[in-house]
């Protein structure tokens, strides 16, 4: 019971975690807009002003590109936002008990990496989930896949023994804190490879 209540407050501390993260993002990106608009109504008087067709014309394609900025902006926005509703979904799931547990993590497969799952079972750990995939392909696809879980706390290993998913787990615990402080990491079976440089 004991460990099933941390489980439960970690999972409610990473709800929790992607939200502020939303929320920070959109304040990002309101900010960003405002600007952008600024800059739109500062160029559009300045049109007004001009007489010369060429100045006009140098106008017009500034504001132009502005608002393209702006609209690339907002759908990358849009999209992160839509990432993060449904992993709070999904999490919200697995918090709520083991068959929405299930439910969560065919979701997830479905939604973060187009993963069809076959068979799933609830490891030892109440963070631990087992998925059995119809053929060797799924699985090739599932791993070249993770890579979009790089900023997430939900990760995906081979079938590993307990010696192996600690090495494992404390790869992924250095490569956070290398993550922070600017570096570019991606882990693979007991190595890392930082900005090009790989350890074992």
């Amino acid at each position: 019971m004991r460990d099933m209540k941390q489980n439960t407050d970690e999972l409610k501390d990473e709800i929790k975690e992607i939200k502020q993260e939303m929320r920070k993002k959109e304040e990002k990106w309101e900010r960003e807009k405002t600007q952008l608009v600024q800059r739109i109504q500062i160029l559009e008087k300045r049109q007004i002003m001009r007489d010369m067709k060429q100045n006009t014309d140098e106008l017009k394609d500034e504001i132009k590109e502005i608002k393209q900025e702006m609209r690339k902006k907002e759908e990358k926005w849009e999209r992160e936002k839509t990432q993060l509703v449904q992993r709070i979904q999904i999490l919200e799931n697995i918090k709520a008990g083991e068959n929405h547990i299930k439910e969560g993590v065919v979701e997830f497969l479905k939604q973060e990496l187009q993963i069809q799952a076959y068979k799933i079972n609830r490891g030892k750990h109440y963070q631990m989930v087992r998925v059995e995939l119809e053929s060797f392909q799924n699985k090739i696809d599932i791993m070249k896949a993770e890579g979009k879980l790089k900023n997430t706390k939900i990760y995906i290993d081979n079938d590993l023994t307990k010696e192996e998913r600690y090495i494992q787990k404390e790869l992924r615990n250095a490569a956070r804190e290398k993550r922070e402080n600017g570096n570019e990491v991606k882990i693979d079976y007991q190595k890392m490879t930082i900005n090009g440089k790989q350890y074992t």
